[in-house]
């Protein structure tokens, strides 16, 4: 069931209670989530653990191993979108509350009036258009039905009865017939509202917000807020225009207030600061040299091909209109001077039009405390992300989430003499890595011509290499695979505007034999529904439904799935025939 009071149906009902069990998604929101939330349980002494889980058999499996000892779980950006109770079979007594920005949330939990809690707001509610409860449960008839049957026995028992056979026959050819259409009618409703996946609030957002009815807030959950909502921006699963009122309408007035209170409180050098302003469109910019940086946008990329000779002329004809030299570019862009880092900016969106580019620059939250460098939303989330993937030290996912978590913490805690932004750090150095494997990767997927045009969608293989390390999920496959059918679509013209793109990355270790498999939305459907909705995880659905090939659907996003090497021909070919009906 939806509660909507998320402090008096959720966080005073665990008050209540003292412990709580929470399990966290891999993914930066559910990290500064869950940052905000275990923050809001320290201050009113609520006992707790926090486990990471990476998919539904680890959720399956956590939740089974520790519900003895728990009975009050939190979810944070899982277990809304499949039914907990068959998926899961918790004991009775086990409640759930479930912060998810997945949409759609299964039915079975939004009905589910004892056990499942979803927080969501009236707005999130109205959205969603859930269908009635009557069309979608059908009433209990095996009364009726023994009834029925037993007329028919007193039928032919009792002769003076007979004249009533044909009424009783009709009656139940008609109630048939009624369930056959409520049953059409049924699977039109559970159609449309299961037939395209995406991405809603951010959870930290909705976590922020709690903690602000709790008058609990600080300058340091809002910037978790900030990020986890950003993270959703740059990994595309939220539209621009959704960003952008999201940032207006519901974080930028608070960074007002924090800000008048850092104002007023001088004397504490170590005061997070955060602002909202523009920002350059390029990645990490504020921690690489601005030629790095380029290299690695997508926008400028692609705009000037520069996986060929032509874009990298082109590339040295760009700076030069930008009014730098060769030299300035190459070094880090924290060392030019105050007015040559302005002039890039006003440059730049000067010179968009002159080569076509778009989004040269973005609004966006800054944060600053103390000494420390400044980080951009953008940058931190993107750090956060690839730290959960591929962490500085971390081996394991449970690693790479408590580091990813620490990293949080060193830089927000401020019961530490300074913050510690040094994690922050090391995970833009990876991320810079990482930057680096995605650009190659593309370059090689289009000089030696590795994206296939199978008919309905485009589709590439990834191939063995030392790259390979930095694609193990969903944020680091996604982000290679948008660079690349943007850059697919660019160099053939536009002409596969229109397609899908899926994406197979060979597994290793246990997983030797499978593919990690991803599909993204073509490129003419971006910001046309205001929600990036995706048909393609319904569209894998329907492939796995149909065939017998061997798929694990275990991420609790429906558009990444896992898929045997030795079936990939038959689920590609029957993928095709679906999506040709889609389109």
């Amino acid at each position: 069931m939806f509660i909507q009071e998320f402090r008096s149906q959720f966080y005073e009902i665990i008050k209540q209670k003292k412990h709580a069990l929470v399990l966290v998604n891999l993914d930066v929101d559910a990290v500064c989530a869950c940052k905000i939330l275990l923050y809001l349980f320290e201050c009113d002494h609520v006992k707790f653990s926090v486990l990471p889980v990476s998919g539904w058999k680890e959720l399956r499996d956590t939740v089974e191993a520790h519900s003895d000892q728990n009975k009050m779980m939190v979810l944070i950006n899982c277990g809304g979108t499949r039914s907990l109770i068959d998926t899961i079979t918790p004991p009775d007594d086990v409640v759930f509350f479930i912060i998810d920005s997945h949409r759609p949330f299964d039915l079975d939990n939004v009905f589910d009036d004892e056990r499942v809690k979803i927080l969501a707001k009236r707005e999130e509610i109205d959205d969603l258009n859930c269908p009635p409860m009557n069309e979608i449960y059908y009433p209990s008839d095996d009364e009726s039905e023994e009834d029925g049957n037993s007329s028919d026995s007193a039928v032919e028992r009792s002769p003076t009865k007979k004249r009533n056979r044909m009424a009783d026959i009709e009656q139940r050819v008609a109630k048939k017939q009624r369930r056959a259409r409520w049953n059409k009618q049924r699977g039109d409703h559970l159609w449309n509202y299961y037939e395209n996946s995406w991405y809603s609030v951010s959870s930290a957002l909705c976590m922020f917000e709690l903690a602000h009815d709790l008058s609990k807030s600080t300058a340091e959950l809002l910037w978790c807020a900030v990020v986890g909502v950003t993270s959703q921006y740059v990994d595309g699963l939220i539209t621009d225009e959704r960003y952008i009122s999201t940032c207006v309408d519901r974080l930028r007035v608070h960074v007002k207030r924090f800000n008048h209170l850092a104002d007023s409180q001088k004397n504490l050098v170590d005061r997070l600061r955060i602002s909202f302003d523009k920002e350059l469109a390029l990645p990490l910019y504020r921690h690489w040299s601005l030629y790095s940086s380029m290299e690695h946008d997508p926008s400028i990329v692609c705009r000037l091909r520069l996986w060929t000779q032509k874009g990298a002329r082109d590339m040295h004809h760009f700076l030069a209109d930008l009014g730098l030299t060769l030299g300035d570019c190459q070094q880090l862009f924290s060392a030019l001077s105050s007015e040559q880092r302005k002039d890039v900016v006003a440059r730049l969106q000067t010179n968009s039009d002159k080569y076509k580019l778009t989004s040269t620059v973005f609004g966006s939250f800054i944060a600053s405390a103390g000494y420390c460098n400044s980080f951009n939303a953008a940058d931190f989330a993107r750090a956060l992300g690839v730290q959960l993937e591929v962490a500085c030290t971390g081996e394991s996912a449970e690693s790479n989430f408590f580091s990813a978590l620490s990293t949080m913490s060193a830089f927000l805690d401020t019961r530490q003499k300074r913050r510690n932004p040094k994690l922050v750090q090391c995970g833009i150095e990876t991320c810079k890595t990482f930057l680096e494997a995605v650009v190659r990767e593309v370059y090689v997927a289009i000089n030696q011509n590795h994206v296939l045009p199978t008919g309905a969608f485009l589709l590439v293989y990834m191939s063995q290499g030392p790259d390979l390390r930095f694609f193990t999920g969903r944020h680091s496959i996604a982000s290679f695979a948008r660079f690349l059918l943007r850059a697919f679509v660019t160099a053939s013209a536009n002409k596969f505007n229109g397609r899908p793109l899926v994406v197979a990355v060979p597994l290793s270790g246990a997983y030797d034999g499978w593919y990690e498999v991803l599909g993204i939305m073509p490129l003419n459907t971006a910001d046309m529904d205001g929600h990036n909705k995706s048909f393609i995880g319904r569209a894998f659905d329907r492939v796995c439904d149909r065939s017998s090939v061997r798929v694990e659907r275990d991420h609790f996003d429906s558009c990444l799935i896992r898929l045997k090497a030795e079936d990939r021909g038959r689920f590609f070919n029957a993928l095709q025939a679906v999506l040709e009906t889609v389109a």
